[in-house]
């Protein structure tokens, strides 16, 4: 951490300290007297909240910050103890991850600790997400059949980028409501997922709300609207007055009048993409659904997040599902627009013969089309994947080793949870007889996962564990 940033750290700290709740905004002035420096930016003040201080501070619906609960200042000197709200914080991380492998799904909290036999695909993952913000090829492949941990690979980069401080939606792609061919349809899917670091909200929706409850992230995400949102549609119109109407009602502290609520249904509906899930894929309403993800992107940005980082399972489809070479066409221009988008991190699975076949009709899709957009620019996403600039993340089932190994770190995490009567003779004898067997089972990886964990809860069971 540079010097900057540990002497602003101190000092939120240090000013939060009398218990009292205050904006990102108030405390870059605070922070300017206190420190008696000129450099302090906004952005970097957004970041040290949102990254260093993660379980020392927290924020409510309107973006007002104040030190958690377990977090004291026992004297002069600046200390503090959030061991408390830190355990509380791991307990529930492990519930979740012990319930979604009971499920036979892979967590969505500790995945990098239980990623055996792919260990080198974190690094590459890490890469992709540290490039700079307009780095080129910011974008990886997540390659492998059926049940090779494409699903995994996906999820584990969810977990990485939002420790690396990204906002992350995902989208499971398919012919229908979620068609890679059409981006209005799948927008509000897409923004429906959307995760911040550090923040309760879930969804696009929810965040929307947040903001504009707030007078100045509203006037920023109305500058934000402005910059982007383009033509004379009704949709252009509408956002640009409920906007407006927003600001002057939260001028007025009437931001809980009928007005209000209704002009924030409007935006919310139009900003999400809801508005245009029912068009057609036309040049115009791709455009606008570009236009909506880039104030998303900028808006995710403006509140101390890196970027947006997206995750794409399904890729196939355009094989599987899509039935002509019109709107194959249709896919690949919209996913070339995604992965070349700034402040955007991608990484899409597909299966190896749909690979295979993307890249044989690449050549043929290169020829300028009246149906394609600038910012679709199918030469330079092809260009990427031909002189392999951009990382091919070969997936692979797990050897017999392997899933010994995850076995393993499964019964490491599982004692965490329940307590240490799992290291008793009676249960190490019944786990080394299942992990002996676990190599000659047929069955998938996500039940031999499913299996172990039924075997442990059985045994917490019977024995009061």
């Amino acid at each position: 951490m540079s010097s900057l940033r540990q002497l602003i750290k101190a000092g939120i700290i240090k000013l939060l300290s009398d218990g009292k709740a205050c904006k990102a905004r108030d405390l870059v002035d605070l922070l300017k007297i206190e420190l008696g420096r000129k450099d302090v930016e906004k952005s970097e003040v957004n970041s040290v909240l949102y990254r260093d201080l993660l379980g020392t501070v927290e924020c409510d619906s309107t973006f007002n910050w104040r030190l958690r609960s377990g977090v004291l200042e026992p004297g002069p000197t600046l200390q503090y103890d959030a061991k408390e709200e830190q355990d509380f914080s791991i307990r529930s991380g492990l519930i979740r991850t012990v319930a979604r492998l009971r499920s036979g799904l892979p967590p969505c909290e500790n995945l990098e600790h239980l990623t055996v036999g792919q260990e080198r695909i974190s690094p590459q993952l890490k890469r992709v997400l540290q490039l700079q913000s307009h780095a080129p090829h910011a974008w990886a492949i997540a390659l492998g059949d059926y049940g090779a941990g494409k699903t995994h690979t996906l999820t584990l980069f969810h977990e990485i980028a939002l420790s690396e401080g990204y906002a992350v939606c995902q989208l499971s792609s398919d012919g229908f409501n979620n068609a890679l061919n059409h981006p209005q349809r799948f927008l509000p899917s897409l923004f429906a997922t959307l995760e911040i670091p550090f923040r309760r909200t879930y969804g696009y929706t929810d965040l929307l709300h947040d903001v504009l409850s707030d007078f100045n992230l509203t006037s920023k995400l109305r500058e934000l609207v402005s910059t982007h949102l383009e033509g004379l549609s009704t949709i252009v119109f509408e956002s640009h007055s409920g906007l407006d109407r927003i600001c002057t009602n939260l001028a007025a502290g009437t931001n809980h009048s009928d007005e209000w609520r209704e002009s924030v249904r409007t935006v919310t509906s139009h900003l999400t993409g809801d508005s245009i899930r029912h068009q057609t894929g036309s040049p115009k309403h791709r455009s606008m659904a570009y236009q909506l993800l880039c104030i998303a992107r900028d808006l995710v940005v403006a509140l101390g997040m890196k970027g947006l980082a997206i995750a794409i399972d399904e890729t196939e489809s355009v094989y599987t599902k899509l039935r002509t070479y019109g709107s194959r066409l249709g896919a690949v221009r919209v996913l070339s627009a995604l992965c070349n988008l700034a402040h955007c991190r991608v990484v899409f699975a597909i299966t190896p013969d749909a690979y295979s076949q993307l890249t044989a009709d690449l050549p043929g899709m290169l020829y300028d089309s009246p149906l394609r957009l600038p910012v679709e620019d199918i030469a330079q996403w092809s260009s990427a994947i031909t002189s392999r600039s951009v990382p091919v993340l070969d997936c692979q089932p797990l050897g017999k080793k392997d899933r010994k190994c995850l076995l393993e770190r499964i019964a490491n995490i599982y004692p965490q949870l329940y307590g240490d009567g799992f290291s008793t003779p009676q249960f190490r004898d019944v786990w080394a007889e299942y992990v002996l067997d676990s190599p000659k089972s047929p069955v998938s990886t996500r039940i031999l996962v499913r299996q172990a964990v039924d075997l442990m809860d059985s045994f917490r069971y019977k024995n009061g564990c």
